[in-house]
């Protein structure tokens, strides 16, 4: 079984081109791998709502930037189940892929699905709302892993077999040649600024640093055994790297690109999650049926949490307020609470091995945007409406926000709208919305895009 892989209201005239419906936001979903189920899970009531049926060995699932769509990954039946959202049915038929599926990614913008087919050596290409392949990518031997930088344009992948990573451009799904990085990768992180993709070698005992614009690989930092999973800060600045054959993480610093420390945690590491202000690092360790809870700011342990039999994945809310953790082999949810850390849990199916939620779920703040059309004189002018709700936090200070990977505001707190001027009618615009913290850093980044 694969461990991984691997997200309106608005004010205005003139006419609406685009409104997006989501799922409802207190709503997760877990792939139970045994009984080849998805849950659906009410966050607020913590109760199991709904049980899906969907395709043979369920491990992995990714959800549409809108909330609209949960694609399902079946590693035995080589294909994708597809679940609506919005009233959390099984949607069509099952979409075959390659063999052997053991990662998905969905671009920013929501409009491709590309999936890691280990055993054929091949990326699947789905575009989103339609039911079949759009195109088989070859890559190298055994892909494990993959990850789209945060302006949607390139798709990394990770060749476990071919000590490479493969990369495609999104636009026109051409691969470029290979990269070589260390000896049995296995994890990918992107920072957030788009810059360095991290890779994780776990034979070499090393992670390879690669270089968005020039995909060179510069440099390569040794931590420790077999590193495997990797989380990045949301302010960029430090990655975690869970060694799992030596109970440790390793902590990165990003700018220098160095190993600063090295955390001891519990037995066989397997997953990492931060929390979206970027105060805490979430270790799931299989092997001791315990998180430990690190506090970036000092990278110590603040506390090690008993929690069920062979937890696999941990999942934090958007909101922060909670961490999910799945327990393969107790058919249960370890559910913390990030303040506290009282510990409470829900019944599931049969093997839960992964666990998503929609974009946005119990946000503080909620981020969405809309094309509108200015009718002057002699011509018209095409722009994008963006709002948002107002941070709770007292002590940030702003917003940062980017179009297409690119800086294009600073705004005061207090500001919830944002109008950009001098688009066309049919472009696709990605935005990512930063919140400013009490030190200036760049965090809880939410995403919307807008169509013509």
């Amino acid at each position: 079984m694969s461990k991984k892989t691997y997200n309106f209201f608005f004010i205005g005239t003139f006419f609406l081109t685009t409104l997006y419906l989501q799922a409802a936001p207190e709503n997760g979903y877990v792939t139970n791998t045994l009984e080849n189920t998805v849950s659906v899970i009410n966050t607020l009531d913590s109760l199991d709502v709904k049980t899906l049926s969907v395709a043979e060995s369920p491990t992995l699932l990714a959800i549409t930037p809108d909330g609209k769509w949960v694609y399902v990954v079946s590693e035995t039946d080589d294909n994708l189940s597809v679940i609506d959202a919005l009233s959390n049915e099984i949607f069509g038929d099952p979409i075959d892929v390659g063999g052997k599926p053991v990662a998905i990614v969905i671009t920013p913008d929501g409009t491709k699905v590309y999936v890691a087919n280990s055993s054929s050596g091949s990326v699947s290409v789905i575009n989103v709302g339609e039911d079949h392949e759009a195109a088989v990518i070859d890559v190298g031997g055994v892909p494990v892993s993959i990850a789209v930088t945060p302006d949607g344009s390139k798709a990394y992948v990770v060749n476990n077999r071919s000590n490479s990573v493969s990369v495609i451009d999104v636009v026109t799904d051409v691969v470029s040649p290979p990269i070589i990085v260390g000896r049995r990768p296995r994890e990918i992180a992107i920072t957030p600024d788009g810059s360095k993709a991290y890779v994780s070698n776990s034979v070499s005992n090393s992670v390879s640093v690669i270089d968005v614009v020039t995909d060179v690989v510069s440099p390569t930092i040794s931590v420790g055994t077999e590193p495997f999973a990797i989380a990045i800060t949301p302010d960029g600045r430090k990655a975690y790297v869970a060694n799992l054959g030596s109970d440790t993480v390793s902590v990165i610093n990003v700018g220098e690109d160095h190993q600063a420390r090295v955390i001891d945690v519990g037995v066989y590491p397997l997953w990492i999650a931060i929390t979206p202000d970027g105060s805490k690092a979430y270790v799931v360790n299989s092997g001791s049926n315990t998180v430990s809870v690190i506090d970036v700011g000092s990278d110590r342990v603040l506390e090690t949490i008993v929690v069920g039999n062979s937890p696999q994945i941990v999942a934090i809310t958007p909101n922060g307020k909670e961490a999910y953790i799945t327990n393969f082999f107790s058919n249960t949810l370890s559910v913390i609470d990030t303040s506290s850390f009282a510990v409470r849990e829900i019944s599931v199916g049969s093997g839960p091995a992964y666990i998503a939620f929609p974009p946005g779920l119990n946000s503080e703040f909620s981020f969405g945007g809309i094309r509108k059309k200015n009718d002057f004189l002699v011509v018209s002018e095409y722009y994008n409406s963006l709002a948002w709700k107002d941070s709770q936090s007292e002590g940030d200070m702003g917003y940062y926000l980017k179009r297409n990977g690119v800086g294009i505001a600073t705004l005061d707190r207090g500001t919830t709208s944002y109008e950009d001027h001098n688009r066309t009618s049919l472009e696709v615009d990605t935005y990512i919305l930063y919140v400013i913290d009490s030190s200036g850093n760049l965090t809880q980044p939410l995403t919307t895009t807008v169509r013509g």
